[in-house]
């Protein structure tokens, strides 16, 4: 007769599994393969038998009775059947979370954009004569006071303090060239170099290139005076300082775009 522990096996799992994996599962921990044949063989339900006649009653005889064998000492059929299952899910692949992930694809980083320059359009400022000669006569007025205070302390060179006021008035837009003279008509200073100062005035006009009258009338009339070039691309201007009446100096600008 078969090990009790395999029928009993058998009869539990039977309606749950496939009769060969549980013989598979028995004989893979230890059971003979005629022990689990002969229970199935048992758990086999038998055709019925046809009746038969009642034989006579025979004497009872005693039967020996077999000692059981040793039997080795099995672990519980419990954790057979929970081995098979976990060795043949990760044989099938059930259990995906054991995979190794792929390691992450590098991506090369984009190749940075070069900056592209554009170039600037710097406005174009139209000449009108008008304008210029407004301004000049608004930067005047305001310097007229230092300048007339240096007139009153020397008619001959300009002093740096009147040096500097022309210079950054020289700097200006629109103003090509700028000539400072006292009231003899002598060049106290001249914005394009000092070759010109103590020139008299008739010397000036000629080597510098006067080509209008501007400083005439502006000497008779006391008053400032203006001319168009003859080329019509400038103007000429004069500015006298003027006190009490009397000349004490003289400007004179060429403006032109």
């Amino acid at each position: 007769m078969p090990d009790p522990r395999i029928i009993d096996y058998l009869r539990t799992n039977k309606d749950q599994y496939p009769i060969e994996s549980l013989r598979a599962a028995l004989i893979q921990q230890g059971f003979s393969a005629a022990d689990v044949a002969e229970a199935e063989r048992l758990l086999t339900p038998a055709a019925a038998p046809e009746p038969a006649a009642s034989p006579e009653p025979v004497a009872a005889q005693a039967v020996p009775v077999e000692q059981p064998q040793s039997v080795k000492k099995r672990p519980p059929l419990k954790w057979i059947i929970i081995g098979s299952v976990c060795a043949g899910a990760i044989a099938i692949g059930v259990l995906p979370m054991f995979k190794k992930k792929p390691p992450p694809e590098k991506k090369e980083a984009p190749a940075p954009k070069k900056p592209t320059i554009r170039k600037m359009m710097m406005p174009t400022i139209a000449w009108d004569h008008d304008t210029a000669i407004e301004g000049v006569l608004v930067w005047v007025r305001q310097r007229a006071p230092e300048l007339i205070n240096s007139l009153a302390a020397s008619q001959l060179k300009a002093q740096p303090g009147e040096i500097s006021i022309l210079s950054q008035q020289a700097n200006q837009p629109n103003i090509r060239r700028i000539a400072y003279l006292n009231r003899y008509g002598e060049v106290r200073w001249y914005s394009k170099g000092p070759a010109a100062v103590g020139m008299g005035w008739d010397q000036f006009m000629k080597e510098y290139e006067i080509k209008t009258n501007v400083m005439e009338k502006a000497y008779l009339s006391k008053q400032n005076q203006s001319q168009q070039l003859p080329d019509r691309a400038g103007v000429e201007l004069v500015v006298p300082l003027v006190v009490r009446g009397e000349i004490t100096g003289l400007l004179l600008y060429e403006l032109g775009p």
